[in-house]
């Protein structure tokens, strides 16, 4: 495929710089609060679909560009994109070797592989914010309204994820809280109306696969599982009469056999 009219370049850049606008404004924070903050059964596959989403989008905007001839191999966000896409490709990796490692016997490559698919993960995103600028100031070169489109992009691109954080930290936790009393409220109150039986909060306790466990570790949570029962250890972690050591060693992993003395 070769592009050769001026128009037609044009149009395809600008189609582009909206798809990876989007993608990296609004669907990657979108893919990494659902994975952080969100305890419904199918979170995991929600996260997949945004975040394939966008791999689907940059690696096609590459491939377009490889191909195309409005992709100058000497403009800076052109090289930018194509280190991206390989940092993208390296986090889906081990993202999908995360998910699929949960032996303790694997510890040490299950924790390197969550390790670089958080830190790829970071530094794909601040790339991709910052080769979107690259991208907007080359679109608008030698144009009058370069300046206010620069300044546009910057001042609504962070909209959205610092919404998410806001509503994940401090939001979320208070509505927890609050739903947390209101049902041990009721519990309570459907115990003295049963002679005193109470209905047992393990019954709403929710259930997870490994490879949700895995994928949230993956992404900061201190969760170990003992007993097929998961346990946030984060407030524990530096307090533990054994060190912290252990413990981060088997984060996301079957810890039964070494909590008993096995």
């Amino acid at each position: 495929l070769v592009v050769t009219s001026t128009s037609s370049n044009m149009s395809l850049k600008m189609l582009h710089g909206m798809t990876m606008y989007i993608a990296f404004a609004f669907v990657y924070p979108t893919g990494v609060f659902v994975a952080r903050y969100f305890n419904v059964g199918r979170w995991l596959l929600i996260h997949q679909t945004l975040m394939g989403m966008v791999a689907s989008n940059v690696f096609v905007a590459a491939l377009t560009a490889f191909v195309g001839s409005y992709g100058d191999a000497t403009f800076m966000h052109y090289k930018v994109g194509m280190v991206n896409v390989g940092l993208i490709a390296l986090s889906t990796a081990m993202g999908y070797l995360s998910v699929r490692t949960v032996s303790p016997r694997m510890a040490t490559v299950y924790n390197i592989a969550r390790f670089l698919h958080r830190m790829l993960g970071v530094v794909s995103y601040v790339l991709g914010l910052y080769n979107g600028y690259l991208g907007v100031d080359d679109l608008t070169a030698g144009m009058t309204y370069n300046v206010g489109m620069t300044r546009a992009y910057l001042a609504t691109v962070g909209i959205c994820p610092v919404a998410l954080f806001i509503y994940g930290e401090f939001i979320m936790p208070a509505e927890v809280a609050k739903k947390k009393s209101a049902g041990a409220a009721r519990l309570t109150t459907t115990g003295s109306k049963q002679g005193g039986s109470q209905v047992d909060p393990a019954s709403k306790v929710p259930e997870f696969t490994w490879e949700e466990v895995n994928l949230r570790v993956s992404l900061g949570a201190k969760w170990i599982v003992i007993d097929g029962n998961i346990h946030d250890i984060e407030q524990f972690l530096y307090n533990h009469p054994g060190g912290s050591k252990n413990l981060v060693r088997l984060m996301g992993l079957d810890a039964t056999r070494y909590f008993h003395g096995h």
